[in-house]
C-alpha cells in the first residue's frame, strides 16, 4: 500500500513539473514579448573610476490565441497591439527612469515594435503556412 501510495505520489509531481515545464512553452506560441529598453548612463566617479552604463527594461506580454494569424484583419490586429504595447512600456519606462530626451520615447517605440514585430512576423509566417495545408 505504501509503495503504491509513494509510486502515486511521485506521478502527481512529475505530472506537475512536466504542467510547469510546458507551460512556458505552450505560452511562447500564443504571445509575443514586448521590451522597452532604456539605456542609463552615470557619470564616472572617483569610486567607479568610468562611467557606468546600465540597461532597463520593461517588459509586457501581448497575447494572440484569440486572433487567426493567417488573416490579414489578424495580423494587423497583433500588430496594432504590439504598437499600443510599446507605447505603453515606453511611457512606464520613462516614468520610472526619465532622462528627459524626448527623442528617446520615440527610439524607445521603435525598438520595443521591432523586436516584437520580428517576433510576430515568425508567428504569422507559420500562420499562413499552416492555412495553406
Amino acid at each position: 500500500m505504501r509503495n503504491k501510495m509513494e509510486l502515486g505520489l511521485l506521478s502527481l509531481a512529475a505530472l506537475a513539473a512536466g504542467l510547469v515545464l510546458a507551460g512556458p512553452a505552450l505560452a511562447a506560441t500564443e504571445e509575443i514579448v514586448v521590451e522597452a529598453p532604456r539605456v542609463e548612463t552615470m557619470p564616472a566617479t572617483a569610486q567607479t573610476g568610468g562611467a557606468q552604463v546600465n540597461l532597463i527594461s520593461i517588459r509586457y506580454r501581448v497575447a494572440y490565441a484569440d486572433l487567426d494569424l493567417a488573416t490579414h484583419s489578424g495580423a494587423l490586429a497583433l500588430q496594432k497591439r504590439i504598437d499600443d504595447t510599446a507605447a505603453k512600456a515606453c511611457k512606464e519606462i520613462d516614468k520610472l527612469y526619465p532622462i528627459g530626451a524626448p527623442s528617446s520615447d520615440k527610439d524607445c517605440v521603435k525598438a520595443a515594435k521591432n523586436s516584437a514585430m520580428a517576433k510576430a512576423n515568425e508567428a504569422i509566417a507559420a500562420a499562413e503556412a499552416k492555412a495553406k495545408k
